[in-house]
C-alpha cells in the first residue's frame, strides 16, 4: 500500500484527483482518497464527486452518495438514481453514458477518467444491462463510435439525433461502418453519377419515371385543416414513420416525390421527380426518440 508522500509526488492524488507536489492535506480531507489507500472502509455518505472517484480508482466496492441517489454496488456500473450514469467494461475501459440527463437538484457526475462515451440506456434496447460490460471499443472520432458485444457489432453516432445501430457485418472502423449500411442499390447508383440523396434510414434514388408509368399513386390530402402526408411504407407490416408529398409504386419498388418528412429528421426535398426508396442495411436501429 503507497504512504502518503508517495502519492503526493506522483501526477494524482489516489482519487484520481490533479495532485500538486507535497500537498498532503488533500488526502488527509478526501474521503476518497481515504477509501482508495485502505485508510477507511466508509461506504455511505460520500458527495457524488467522491462516489464516482471510488467507482473510477476501485473494482468491486460499494459506495452511496449522502441522498442516496447516486451509488456503486461494486458491479462495474455506477447508477444515478436509476439510470446508469458510467460503466466500467471487463476490460478496465470506463463508458460515461450520454443518456444521463440531469436538471435542477439532480445533475449528473462522470468520472474524471473516461474512455468513451454512448448511449448506454439507448443500447439497453439491445441487450442486457450485464452485456453491457462486455463492450470492446474498435474505433472512436468526434461524433460517433464503433464497439462490439461479443460477435455483435454497433455504431453509436449522430444524425439530428443520437441513435444506435446493430451493423449487419463486422467492422473494424466507423468509414467501414457507414459504407456498410448503405444499401447495394445505392452503391450502385452513386457510382453511375446520380445525386442519392438520404433522411435517417431511407436513401432515395432519382428515376426518369414519369407519372403514367407508375401506379397506386397517394397525394397529400387537406383534411380538418391539416395536412396529411402519404406514409413510405414497404409493406402494410414494414412502416417507416417517413410521409412525403407523393408515394407510388413501380414493379416491386416504393416512389416518392416532392418532400419527405420524419420528426426526427431535417425536411428533405426531392423536387417534381419520382425517387427510388430504399432502406439502409443494418439489422436493428434504436434513437433518441425510439425505434428508428
Amino acid at each position: 500500500m503507497a504512504t502518503i508522500s508517495e502519492t503526493t509526488q506522483s501526477q494524482t492524488f489516489p482519487c484520481g484527483a490533479h495532485a500538486h507536489y507535497g500537498n498532503t492535506e488533500h488526502i488527509e480531507k478526501c474521503k476518497a482518497c481515504k477509501v482508495v489507500l485502505g485508510m477507511s472502509k466508509q461506504h455511505k455518505g460520500f458527495t457524488q464527486k467522491e462516489v464516482a472517484q471510488i467507482f473510477q480508482q476501485l473494482d468491486r466496492y460499494e459506495a452511496e452518495s449522502g441522498t442516496g441517489n447516486f451509488y456503486t454496488y461494486g458491479n462495474g456500473v455506477l447508477m444515478h438514481y436509476r439510470t446508469i450514469e458510467a460503466i466500467k467494461t471487463h476490460k478496465g475501459k470506463i463508458i460515461s453514458n450520454l443518456d444521463c440527463y440531469g436538471g435542477g437538484f439532480a445533475y449528473c457526475t462522470t468520472p474524471t477518467k473516461t474512455d468513451a462515451h454512448i448511449n448506454l440506456t439507448l443500447m439497453l434496447n439491445a441487450v442486457l444491462r450485464k452485456e453491457l460490460l462486455d463492450i470492446e471499443i474498435l474505433d472512436i472520432d468526434k461524433d460517433a463510435i464503433l464497439f462490439k458485444i461479443g460477435s455483435r457489432h454497433f455504431l453509436n453516432a449522430s444524425d439530428s439525433q443520437r441513435f444506435v445501430v446493430e451493423l449487419a457485418k463486422p467492422c473494424e472502423s466507423i468509414k467501414e461502418a457507414y459504407t456498410s449500411m448503405k444499401p447495394t442499390l445505392a452503391k450502385d447508383a452513386t457510382q453511375r453519377g446520380l445525386n442519392v440523396k438520404r433522411q435517417g434510414d431511407l436513401f432515395f434514388i432519382p428515376t426518369t419515371l414519369s407519372d403514367k408509368d407508375v401506379s397506386d399513386i397517394e397525394k397529400t390530402k387537406y383534411e380538418q385543416h391539416t395536412l396529411e402526408f402519404p406514409e413510405i411504407q414497404f409493406s402494410i407490416n414494414e412502416p417507416t414513420n417517413h410521409h412525403a408529398t407523393r408515394t407510388a409504386k413501380y414493379r416491386q419498388h416504393v416512389l416518392v416525390k416532392g418532400t419527405v418528412r420524419h420528426r426526427q429528421h431535417r425536411l428533405l426535398k426531392l423536387g417534381n421527380a419520382w425517387h427510388i426508396v430504399v432502406r439502409n442495411n443494418v439489422k436493428n436501429a434504436w434513437s433518441n426518440i425510439g425505434r428508428d
